[in-house]
């Protein structure tokens, strides 16, 4: 199973099968979930994931989505601007961005 499937599994766990591999890949990518192939209820679970999951699956996702730490970090500072609550864990991981 890769870190994408178990992160995935992970967001899901609470509401059922919303959340699909490619939403959360096509999210990571692209810095946003607010995407016309990510439905609504899906990026609102993907908002969730910075805290939900610890910053090294993230890491591990990221790797395996083919996306970088900015485009990563664009998607949490998104989370940020529509109320979720930061995450200490993932700000020290990308503390020293520019």
């Amino acid at each position: 199973m890769s870190k994408l499937d178990v992160a995935v599994t992970h967001l899901n766990a609470p509401y059922g099968p919303v959340v699909a591999v490619e939403h959360f890949v096509a999210a990571l990518r692209a810095g946003s979930y607010q995407l016309d192939e990510i439905p609504t209820a899906s990026g609102a679970i993907i908002a969730s994931a910075f805290n939900e999951l610890t910053a090294n699956l993230m890491l591990k996702c990221i790797r395996e989505a083919g996306a970088s730490l900015e485009s990563a970090n664009h998607l949490y500072l998104e989370t940020l601007a529509e109320n979720c609550p930061p995450s200490p864990e993932w700000e020290e991981v990308v503390d020293g961005l520019s």
